[in-house]
């Protein structure tokens, strides 16, 4: 049974990027961010239960994950396709290892140090689509290394509550999503907006991403992260899957090569990590 709910749970994950370009054809990056937050942290508030050691924390997270790292995302989006990004995206896995040798001390294998050249010859490979726009290769690039900054901050810190994370890591980021969308963005003409559209992508991210997430942690904390990590690195192909029949993206030889070196190069990062007494 939690072999289909993680099926399902990284099906969502790969399809969103074709929902983000959706959303984006409404309203710009920071403001469709700023209403999925508003409307998360309206969702989880009444479960939180904030603890005051863990204020500093939770914003710290709120600003590199839901700020810069999602920031970074959304708009390289506006550039890429949806097996592109999601495919770049997989580096957040090498980068996070390379973050944790230098920062936490931890140690790397050969063949972790083989898997993080496997994924950026991926990634090098996905640079030579022709049509692939440098500003969004190198947004999405950003915002990989971004989420591995969160990564180590999490290792760090002690465990939260699923809902105090997701309500005020959300409230944390609003403030600064509307002062960026006020300084970079053009003035939405909510006139013209496609409410049915901009519907049915807040409630795919605020909802099954959401509960997603939750069921997720419930996964790992039950079944054992070995267990539930691996099916993580088919979220790609759900990309593929999703941009071709939601958006009717090309799925070029390139993508699908240098999506494939990816994700083994990503495989070798998480599986053959140091034995620990």
């Amino acid at each position: 049974m939690y072999i289909i709910a993680a099926l399902l749970i990284v099906a969502s994950w790969g399809i969103h990027p074709a929902i983000i370009r959706i959303g984006l054809g409404e309203v710009p990056t920071f403001h469709l961010l700023a209403l999925r937050f508003l409307f998360t942290g309206l969702l989880f508030l009444p479960f939180a239960k904030l603890q005051k050691k863990d204020v500093l924390n939770l914003f710290t997270i709120a600003i590199f994950f839901n700020v810069i790292h999602l920031g970074l995302i959304f708009w390289g989006l506006n550039y890429l396709t949806s097996a592109s990004s999601s495919s770049i995206q997989q580096l957040q896995a090498p980068f996070s290892v390379l973050l944790a040798v230098f920062f936490l001390k931890e140690r790397i294998t050969l063949l972790q140090i083989l898997g993080i050249f496997v994924a950026i010859a991926g990634v090098v490979v996905i640079r030579g689509v022709p049509e692939l726009h440098t500003i969004g290769f190198i947004l999405t690039i950003l915002g990989s290394l971004a989420f591995s900054i969160v990564q180590i901050n999490m290792k760090t810190m002690g465990k939260i509550d699923i809902a105090t994370f997701t309500a005020y890591t959300s409230f944390f980021s609003l403030p600064f999503l509307v002062l960026l969308a006020y300084l970079f963005e053009d003035k939405v003409h909510w006139e013209n907006v496609e409410y049915n559209r901009l519907t049915i992508v807040l409630a795919y991210q605020v909802f099954i991403l959401g509960f997603s997430t939750a069921i997720w942690q419930k996964l790992t904390e039950t079944k054992g992260v070995n267990k539930v990590i691996p099916f993580s690195l088919l979220t790609p192909v759900f990309a593929i899957i999703g941009g071709y029949i939601i958006l009717s993206e090309i799925i070029t030889s390139h993508i699908l090569i240098g999506m494939g070196l990816t994700i083994i190069g990503v495989a070798l990062t998480i599986f053959f990590k140091p034995k620990t007494n």
